[in-house]
């Protein structure tokens, strides 16, 4: 029992030692309060300096959601010229529909018209050849009956050439399969 009586008065004593710390109040030195004075005086000049930082931030702030407000008309803006070009484009695509058959239908047309065209170009190749092979014969003959044997002889080659040619072409087109 005695141990725990001088445990209590050791604890009782340390906890008056605290409360009579505590109770004491030694004057601080005036050099103590001219340097609290100057912590002060820095943290005014430092809170006016936060503020001025503030109020510059909160500028900042306010001219940045005012460009997204003009960021975002602009957004909507664009969106509703989409909008009207896509429903536009829609519309003329659909509007646009009979004319494009029409347009096919011509060119279908002109294609065939253009085979037509082709066809009857080589048939008229081919007649003027025909053509020309008999003048020079003729032409030939002519100067035969004149007496003039090496003119005819002349133009008989020409046909003869012609003829060969002719065959040649023939071939050639027969080989690329035209």
């Amino acid at each position: 029992m005695k141990s725990e009586k001088s445990k209590r008065s050791v604890r009782d004593m340390e906890v008056l030692k605290d409360i009579k710390g505590l109770l004491s109040s030694v004057p601080e030195p005036k050099a103590s309060m001219d340097v609290q004075l100057e912590e002060r005086a820095d943290l005014s000049i430092e809170l006016a300096q936060c503020k001025k930082e503030i109020g510059r931030l909160d500028e900042l702030t306010e001219e940045r959601q005012r460009d997204l407000g003009v960021l975002e008309k602009e957004k909507q803006e664009l969106v509703a010229e989409l909008t009207l070009l896509r429903s536009r484009s829609e519309r003329g695509f659909v509007d646009q529909q009979p004319a494009i058959v029409s347009v096919n239908k011509d060119i279908e047309e002109l294609e065939s018209t253009r085979s037509e065209l082709a066809s009857a170009i080589s048939e008229l190749e081919e007649l003027l050849q025909l053509k020309l092979r008999e003048l020079w014969q003729r032409i030939a003959r002519v100067y035969q009956e004149a007496g003039d044997t090496g003119m005819a002889m002349e133009f008989r080659r020409a046909s003869d050439q012609m003829q060969s040619t002719e065959n040649l072409v023939y071939f050639v087109r027969a080989l690329l399969g035209q």
